[in-house]
């Protein structure tokens, strides 16, 4: 009666159903994954069982820890959650005792412990699939790249790979040295609060560069953009200047010039703040810093070959794990159809975050931490696996129908 077709209805139901199917295998996938690695969490929840104080991380904003206290984004979210759960606790709290006779001790030991470093992750989650929903455009392929994402967290890919390599080294009657112990240990060290923070601003820096043209944005933006990132993670507003006179080496210089320029203003001001702060609440803590990065660089340079196989390894699995994800279900989920400029503002974020790795050669832990400080460089390389050369094969293949269909008129 009103044109309704029964078998578009059913189909788009079934269609439905296997999407949230889909979802469903990869959130099972995702949450084992991801507590493998959220070693604070778990460490909470155990101290809370075992009623001992929570003392793990200090979680005052600031701090006279240096480069630690210069990464406070995480700390005022979770202190904004915190807030709103204390809120919450009292009410409740005080409703509680009207019907009981003993203080609920229950809901402000996990609520207000545990509630708002809960939230903090959910809230990162969300926001990890949401930019995945952004990149991959469907549910379905967002469900595979969500599959990807448990499968790096897991390590498992990476272990995979290095006993590979060490099998053909035994083979071929080589040594097989001492990589797969550093491999293993990297593919499973644990994450920190302010790394899941950094992850969410690695992901959102090649949307936010390719979301429209350079001369269209307003001052404050690259400010705010600086400002951020440099209470985020301190290296990525460098990152975001190194991506964008990558994705816009098109636009003119002036305005390009002035994005960065502007971005660095943002980054200078936060940075020299926590910096003067820290010396006031600890006066060794530049003289402890110096310590540090000369430790930290004699390591790294005497393990160099260490962090090459490293770098070669985590991230060529990394993109080849999105490449066979991306081929093995091509068949069965529709083209993306990712624009020139996210794809060039990706290989940005990628070309910024590999001289930043390289610099940190000198002044951090690679060596002892690569796994936690590549975690960002590595999902977006499972990213980039996922939508390479989508949009060109799309457009050749467009091609070959107009080309055949034209020749079979004539």
């Amino acid at each position: 009666m009103f044109g309704i077709d029964n078998n578009h209805v059913k189909n788009l139901l079934t269609e439905k159903r296997v999407t949230l199917g889909y979802l469903t295998g990869a959130s099972l996938l995702l949450f084992p994954a991801w507590m493998m690695r959220d070693a604070e969490l778990v460490e909470r929840f155990e101290q809370i069982e075992s009623k001992q104080p929570l003392e793990l991380y200090d979680q005052a904003i600031l701090c006279g820890d240096l480069p630690t206290c210069f990464r406070i984004s995480h700390k005022l979210v979770i202190l904004l959650f915190n807030y709103v759960l204390k809120i919450v606790s009292q009410f409740l709290s005080r409703n509680l005792d009207a019907v009981v006779t003993e203080h609920p001790v229950v809901v402000e030991q996990y609520l207000l412990n545990i509630g708002s470093f809960f939230l903090f992750r959910v809230l990162i989650v969300v926001a990890i699939i949401r930019l995945l929903k952004h990149f991959l455009e469907t549910w379905r392929r967002t469900s595979i790249g969500m599959a990807g994402l448990a499968f790096l967290l897991s390590g498992l890919p990476f272990r995979v790979g290095v006993e590979f390599r060490d099998s053909l080294l035994i083979l071929f009657g080589f040594e097989t040295g001492n990589l797969n112990w550093h491999f293993s240990r990297q593919s499973s060290i644990f994450l920190l609060e302010h790394d899941y923070a950094g992850l969410v601003a690695v992901l959102v820096l090649p949307a936010w560069i390719a979301r429209q043209e350079a001369s269209r944005r307003a001052i404050w933006n690259y400010a705010a953009a600086g400002f951020i990132l440099a209470i985020t993670y301190e290296h990525l507003a460098l990152v975001l200047c190194v991506a964008l006179l990558w994705s816009w080496r098109t636009e003119p210089y002036a305005v390009v010039g002035r994005a960065v320029a502007i971005v660095l203003l943002g980054w200078v001001v936060p940075v020299t703040a926590l910096a003067v702060f820290s010396q006031e609440e600890n006066p060794d803590s530049r003289e402890n810093l110096s310590l540090m990065i000369n430790y930290y660089r004699s390591s790294n340079f005497s393990n160099l070959s260490v962090v090459l196989q490293l770098s070669v390894g985590f991230f060529l699995i990394s993109y080849l794990l999105g490449r066979f994800l991306e081929h093995a279900q091509q068949k069965s989920v529709s083209p993306i159809h990712a624009t020139h400029d996210l794809q060039r503002s990706i290989n940005g974020v990628i070309i910024g975050l590999t001289l930043s790795y390289g610099f940190g050669m000198f002044v951090s832990g690679v060596i002892s931490e690569f796994g936690r400080q590549t975690i960002g460089m590595q999902i977006l390389l499972l990213i980039s696996g996922l939508i390479h050369n989508r949009r060109t094969g799309v457009k050749t293949r467009r091609l070959w129908r107009l080309g055949t269909s034209g020749s079979g008129k004539t």
